[in-house]
């Protein structure tokens, strides 16, 4: 299924509206609302607030249309975007480094890519969304993820869990992939 194409607005690096329906971009994880990251010299930076800059600079890049594959288990659609300009703005949030692959999606190329050239959040180092959301579960049960309406409630985790850039321990699919 497909939604018309209209203009869009992101609510936060993964998510947007288009027209009412909220949707996730399907295979792609962005620092929540809330998160911040570490530059290369440990100093902390709104990365979330740059996801979501990111993405709302290539949603106004012309008319955006979704093709949803299902729902969210918290509600929002899933669905894989392009623009009149970008065939997958997924992949670009991932290509420009402001969001990760999801574990068993296709963007795991790309997002070798930006983490050899160093871009966005691979610019430092940053705690995996999904870790964050687990983390601040413990920390305070039963709240929401960010302000998104819809978005998912925190999940819970059994450890913190950083990506360090530069790094050669593993793999990138390793450390990816390995995570709790």
């Amino acid at each position: 299924m497909s939604a018309a194409r209209a203009s869009a607005t992101a609510i936060a690096g993964d998510t947007l509206r288009l027209g009412r329906q909220l949707i996730r971009l399907q295979g792609i994880d962005a620092p929540e609302l809330e998160q911040q990251c570490q530059d290369k010299k440990r100093r902390a930076w709104p990365c979330s607030r740059e996801a979501h800059a990111h993405l709302a600079g290539l949603l106004s890049r012309g008319l955006v249309s979704c093709a949803i594959a299902g729902n969210d288990r918290y509600g929002p659609a899933l669905a894989t975007c392009s623009t009149d300009l970008i065939g997958d703005v997924g992949e670009a949030m991932v290509r420009a480094g402001f969001a990760s692959n999801f574990i068993g999606w296709r963007y795991l190329l790309v997002q070798t890519e930006a983490r050899i050239r160093k871009r966005g959040l691979w610019r430092g180092s940053f705690e995996r969304p999904f870790a964050w959301r687990r983390r601040m579960d413990k920390a305070q049960p039963g709240l929401t993820v960010g302000n998104a309406g819809g978005q998912a409630p925190y999940l819970r985790s059994k450890r913190l869990n950083l990506i360090r850039c530069g790094s050669t321990a593993a793999s990138p699919r390793r450390r990816f992939l390995s995570a709790s």
